[in-house]
């Protein structure tokens, strides 16, 4: 998956995007309310409880893996109804749960290594820093994946992580493409552009994230398909 196939797919997003306009304004709305919840809550009603970290985990995994079953579901074509975002919610509330802890383990760690590794002088140490900081940027590209896979492939937390892993490593250029593409559209929203992009940005992330995975999947069946017709002829 090269660049211009890449490029063709952030072009299939949009598109997608304006086709389903209103379904992508209502489903970033959805989301972007349940999955801030918590924090809203603790705005209006200030708290030293660490549980709210907690239950922002869970209602931003619930909301993020129901936005991508609402959006897998338009790319096949089904119909797609408000229920929709609950159904997917409880669906995947447990799973995304888990793995947004283990991602956010990881980037802390990561952080702290970076922290570590540039408080020593040493140029070993800063050449390390160097290593943990693409760490980072690889788990954010895997990040990008794992949920597209875990919603449409309905595999276990352990399978996601190896099969996301995987692709990334597999696919550095179209996980390159992904990487700025997204980190592009989140830095859009949060400060150059502001309003108008944040109230679309989680529901066309969604469907990115989907379309780069089918893409990227595409090319794995096509070789699994060859490698069957040859053995078929022997």
């Amino acid at each position: 998956m090269g660049f211009g196939q890449s490029w063709r797919v952030f072009v299939r997003a949009i598109r997608t995007s304006y086709e389903h306009l209103a379904k992508v304004l209502l489903g970033n709305a959805t989301w972007f309310i349940v999955s801030l919840s918590p924090f809203l809550l603790f705005i209006y009603f200030p708290t030293e409880n660490y549980l709210i970290f907690l239950l922002s985990i869970i209602t931003f995994s619930g909301s993020t893996g129901a936005l991508q079953y609402i959006f897998h579901k338009t790319l096949k074509g089904e119909e797609v109804s408000a229920r929709c975002f609950w159904d997917g919610f409880k669906k995947h509330v447990f799973k995304g749960s888990i793995i947004v802890f283990v991602i956010i383990l990881g980037f802390f760690v990561l952080a702290l290594d970076i922290l570590f590794s540039r408080a020593n002088p040493s140029t070993f140490f800063l050449v390390l820093s160097g290593f943990w900081f693409w760490g980072i940027l690889y788990l954010f590209v895997l990040t990008q994946l794992i949920f597209p896979i875990l919603v449409q492939e309905n595999v276990g937390i352990r399978e996601a992580f190896k099969r996301a892993a995987l692709l990334t490593l597999d696919n550095p250029l179209a996980s390159a493409m992904l990487l700025i593409m997204s980190l592009s559209v989140i830095v859009l929203s949060m400060v150059a552009v502001g309003v108008p992009f944040l109230v679309f940005s989680a529901s066309f992330l969604s469907i990115l994230q989907n379309y780069f995975y089918t893409e990227l999947k595409v090319k794995y069946l096509i070789a699994a398909e060859v490698e069957q017709g040859e053995d078929k002829r022997e």
